[in-house]
């Protein structure tokens, strides 16, 4: 074997799996869902609450960290807009994280953490990182949330929500 081809294998059996290290820019729905979930963030912070759900589909299941458990579509409108009248100030919604996964052409999961604080009219603050898991389908042409699961990490020791964990 020449030393030519020596070289040649060496540098592909150890290059080849830096290939897959490489951090890749979003794709084009990569992109447009990231943008949807700051865009709900960002209505909801101006108390827009039928606006702040534009990322979901009509018939969306929502598994909430606030009661009901499980909420639809017009249960969720119902919360930010109720949360909205009782928040003053300036609240904060930032998503920290997202973690878009393309299974097809129109389906996608993500992964998040969203980081929400404020003050309530009377005198309360809130302050929490929340976990949130997203199943996307694309109709037409559009990204819509068809299921969410929200939730905050327990203490199973003492049974609390730990609501200061941080990613």
């Amino acid at each position: 074997m020449n030393t030519r081809s020596t070289r040649l294998k060496f540098g592909l059996a150890v290059c080849a799996p830096l290939m897959f290290m490489v951090a890749r820019a979003d794709t084009k729905d990569e992109t447009a869902i990231k943008r949807i979930l700051n865009e709900g963030c960002a209505a909801w912070i101006a108390g827009k609450a039928e606006q702040s759900v534009d990322l979901y589909l009509e018939n969306v299941t929502v598994y909430d960290i606030s009661p009901p458990r499980q909420k639809n579509h017009d249960q969720v409108v119902q919360f930010n807009k109720q949360l909205a009248e009782m928040t003053v100030g300036s609240p904060i919604c930032v998503y920290e994280e997202i973690h878009p996964v393309m299974l097809t052409e129109n389906f996608a999961y993500s992964t998040a953490i969203v980081h929400a604080a404020g003050k309530t009219k009377d005198g309360k603050t809130f302050d929490f990182h929340e976990r949130s898991t997203d199943v996307w389908k694309k109709v037409h042409g559009k990204w819509r949330v068809m299921h969410e699961h929200n939730s905050v990490p327990v203490n199973v020791i003492t049974g609390m929500a730990d609501l200061e964990s941080v990613p």
